[in-house]
């Protein structure tokens, strides 16, 4: 058989994620031949209960020239060939090619190069899931919705600040802020305004896992008629044209006011935005009479102009205390429609006269309001795709479902966007079908995110060859055909060896958020001893942590010899039989034909979990697989999971 047909190609030129990126091939630099290092691919793991690893890559380059040295002004790659750049590695056999592995290139501290040798230098590349380990941890479930969903936005607060940061507001453009206490009837009240704002004070809606500032204003101070609350103040330059639509919303829980029963309670505005012609648009809490149920309203009010009323509009009902609400108010400077919605419900809307083009200075929030406030959105655009009535809707409800019930299929998808990879970068089969628990995002990385997701239903995440993160669904890693018999004759002896597996006997699993469910064989211990296995779900179904135990300890409670390990030496291998060990993948059944007499039962059926490819140096090329045992009943016999019921009611039943 003749040497393996390779290609190394690096998109030097594009956004990594580019749909239409362009690669540069370097495969006649690649030092795999005589003299050189191993081309070599990982991808998966060991076997089922490790952890799956990023898709590790590495091979050598010629660069006796220096064409590969970074920052080099005499390379033709200068500013080009950088950490990060989307690498792949592909196999061709009989016409065909196949991704081995992509990745994003890792550079290492290069030599000092001996212009009278090839000097090749390893360089590295890890695949998306090892790039987002280094990635920022995510914010909150709230907050990575409205990064996600941002739409038209141009500012945003998100007033999730712990005291350790030593601010009241999170600006993305650096603009400063201040507290100034707020006199109301009289400017003797005395109070600090570290104690009229209290940071990271109350916890979000509850879809969240942020805790947010809280405004608690004073009034009637040694028997003053005064009141004195904290505002927050922001420049703000934002200029809005004549034809766009702005939209302001907040996330508000309205609390109880500290004064005496007599005194008047002022308006609280939840946000105002200021223009220099004294356009003033802003999020208010009006007090509509000091008797009635109908106490509160949520208000909005737009002041065309320096010689014009002001107009409000209310949405008529009370806003509630201690529930956290969205409220959005948006005007349309072109038609002088302003839209008021409160929740999932309470709306309000009015026209009135368009001011045209505005510029607005100034933000202010939380003047005389008492309770919380969250997640300041400023958007500004075309109608149409500018805070939409369902993007609101949207919004709120992510606030209070936070994500839960979602499949792990979903959840990936969901979780991937937050992280920026496109959806064309991701396989997730709606297979994988177990509902999860709420999200809980706040300080995880997406990496982790991720992998938790897929562990919530006992599903595989992988990135395959061709650089999609990829779910593999548990029912689909049992419930399949097997995709290739491979026949003893093809398999490296010398690297070949079985595993007896210790039977488990106690398994432990263990509801994120909750308790634990465990199950034992007593028979079982006494027999082989007490061998315990644990597990983490996340499942939103309360029955499947049984479920699960009862599966495992009958999955794994009879003892099995594993073959974590098979090595095949593909120059060995027809063009056929090379293209059918390229196809598969992890997750694939696979079994072992023609075994010796005196083999152990089990030993032919199994899964892989793992590939690992070696190409060189010299005439070498060969292909690894670890696998572990096919778990069922009997040998050679997958175990029955079923998905059964309705996934989104709560009496689903995910029968492992």
């Amino acid at each position: 058989m003749a040497d393996p047909t390779i290609s190394v190609r690096v998109g030097l030129d594009h956004d990594p994620d580019d749909p239409a990126l362009v690669y540069t091939d370097i495969t006649d630099r690649v030092h795999y031949g005589d003299g050189g290092q191993a081309v070599e691919v990982t991808i998966g793991r060991q076997d089922e209960t490790a952890e799956i690893r990023p898709t590790e890559m590495g091979w050598a380059l010629k660069n006796g020239d220096n064409l590969f040295t970074p920052r080099n002004p005499a390379s033709p790659y200068y500013g080009r060939w950088e950490q990060g750049r989307r690498v792949q590695i592909a196999e061709t056999v009989g016409g065909v090619e196949y991704l081995l592995g992509t990745g994003y290139l890792e550079i290492p501290d290069m030599p000092i190069v001996d212009s009278r040798s090839s000097q090749p230098v390893r360089v590295t590349a890890v695949d998306r899931l090892g790039r987002l380990e280094s990635a920022p941890a995510f914010e909150g479930t709230l907050a990575e919705h409205i990064r996600a969903h941002g739409g038209q936005l141009v500012e945003w607060f998100p007033l999730s600040d712990s005291p350790s940061d030593g601010r009241y507001l999170s600006i993305p453009t650096g603009t400063t802020t201040e507290r100034v206490p707020f006199g109301w009837s009289s400017a003797q009240v005395l109070a600090d305004p570290d104690d009229l704002l209290r940071p990271a004070d109350t916890e979000g809606p509850p879809g969240d896992d942020q805790r947010y500032a809280r405004w608690t204003p004073v009034g009637d101070v040694d028997g003053l008629s005064a009141f004195a609350d904290a505002t927050l103040v922001a420049p703000l330059p934002l200029t809005v044209s004549a034809t766009d639509t702005i939209a302001v919303s907040v996330w508000a829980r309205l609390g109880e006011y500290e004064m005496a029963p007599t005194s008047e309670e002022p308006a609280g505005f939840l946000v105002s935005l200021r223009g220099t012609t004294g356009h003033v648009l802003r999020i208010t809490r009006r007090q509509i009479s000091m008797s009635g149920p109908d106490l509160f309203y949520a208000g909005s009010t737009v002041d065309p102009g320096p010689s014009a009323a002001s107009s409000p509009i209310d949405v008529g009902r009370p806003y509630e205390f201690d529930l956290w609400r969205l409220v959005t108010a948006r005007f349309n400077l072109a038609t002088g429609l302003h839209e008021l919605w409160v929740g999932a419900d309470a709306t309000a809307s009015q026209t009135f006269t368009t001011p045209g083009a505005q510029s607005y200075t100034l933000l202010e929030i939380g003047t005389g309001w008492s309770g919380a406030l969250a997640h300041v959105q400023v958007r500004v655009g075309p109608d149409a795709t500018t805070m939409t009535r369902a993007d609101h809707l949207a919004q709120h409800a992510h606030g209070y479902r936070g994500l839960e019930r979602q499949t792990v299929a979903e959840r990936v998808v969901t979780l991937a966007g937050y992280a920026g990879i496109p959806a064309s970068e991701v396989d997730a089969p709606a297979a994988a079908s177990t509902p999860l628990q709420r999200a809980r995002l706040a300080g995880v990385s997406p990496a982790a995110a991720l992998k938790t997701a897929a562990q919530g239903g006992q599903d595989t995440l992988i990135t395959a060859g061709d650089g999609r993160i990829t779910l593999i669904p548990r029912v689909q890693r049992y419930n399949q055909p097997v995709a290739l018999a491979i026949p003893w004759g093809w398999i490296s002896r010398r690297h070949l060896r079985y595993r007896p597996d210790r039977p488990v006997t106690d398994v432990t699993v263990t509801i994120a958020g909750g308790g634990s469910v465990r199950r034992s064989d007593r028979s079982r211990a006494a027999r082989y001893g007490v061998t315990g296995q644990p597990y983490e779900l996340s499942s939103a179904i309360a029955d499947d942590a049984a479920n699960l135990a009862s599966w495992a300890l009958a999955a794994h409670g009879e003892p099995r010899t594993r073959c974590p390990s098979i090595r095949i030496n593909m120059l060995r291998r027809t063009v056929a039989e090379r293209q059918q060990l390229l196809s598969l993948r992890v997750g694939d059944r696979i079994e072992l034909t023609g075994m010796p007499p005196g083999s152990p039962e089990d030993v032919p059926h199994l899964i892989v979990q793992g590939i690992r490819h070696t190409i060189g140096p010299g005439r070498v090329r060969v292909i690894e697989f670890n696998t572990s045992p096919l778990l069922g009943p009997s040998p050679g016999v997958p175990p029955a999971c079923p998905v059964v019921g309705d996934m989104v009611a709560e009496s689903a039943i995910v029968a492992y």
